[in-house]
This record gives C-alpha cells, structure tokens and sequence, in this order.
C-alpha cells in the first residue's frame, strides 16, 4: 500500500506505513536481515522523491552495510543499494561522491560477474545536467 501511495504522490500517507513496516521487521528479525535493509531502502527512497535528502542518506548506508553483512560484497543488492547511494548524491550535485560509488559498482560487476545481479540495474549517470 505505501509504495501505491508513494506513486501516486501522497508522501505524507505513505510515509507511516513505510515507517511500521520497518518496526515490525526490526522488532520479528531483531538483527541484521534483508527485510530490515529493504525497508531501509524503502523508506529512504520516499525521503529522497521529497528532496529530503539528510534523512535518507543514513537510511540508504545502514541499508548498504547490513546487506554486505548479510550478503558479502558480490550480490546484487550491494549493487542495487551503491547505485541507490550514487542517485542521491547526484540528486545533491555531489558528483564526486557519486561518481565514487559508481567506480565501486562497476569494480564489483567486473571482478565479481554474477548470475544474480538484476537485468534491469541501471547505473545512474553523474554528470551534472547542462
């Protein structure tokens, strides 16, 4: 329901459900777990369509650590949450730091080709827009 309201704008009600949703996962898996990081994901990604930028950098690297916990550093979700990173930070025209994450993903994509990384990851481009 949050990510049906979050496409269709309404922020301010997809909001608490994204938040509860994160609760409720840390409180049944009560360490790291993917559910934890995905909601992580979730809610940062809805604070950065609203330009709130501050809150969701925290959100996207504790996402990012606990899947390398989790999954080590060659899975797609590594991917999935550097590219996330690089997205927001281009949002903030911190291009270097972008630019960073992204030199780390394509690093991992070439030194650890993988049958689980997602056809449908795009890496974002840095460049500032003219």
């Amino acid at each position: 329901m949050a990510s049906l309201y979050e496409s269709q704008g309404r922020y301010s009600e997809a909001e608490p459900l994204y938040t509860k949703a994160l609760e409720m996962r840390k409180q049944l898996f009560r360490s790291a777990h993917s559910e934890i990081a995905s909601s992580l994901n979730n809610l940062a990604y809805l604070y950065k369509s609203q330009g709130r930028y501050t809150e969701a950098e925290p959100l996207y690297t504790k996402a990012l650590e606990m899947r390398k916990q989790l999954f080590g550093s060659a899975h797609s979700y590594i991917a999935t949450s550097l590219n996330n990173l690089a997205a927001l930070y281009k949002s903030q025209g911190r291009y270097r730091e972008a630019e960073a994450q992204q030199v780390d993903l394509k690093l991992r994509i070439l030194l650890f080709p993988s049958h689980d990384r997602s056809p449908q990851l795009l890496l974002v481009s840095v460049s500032p827009q003219s």
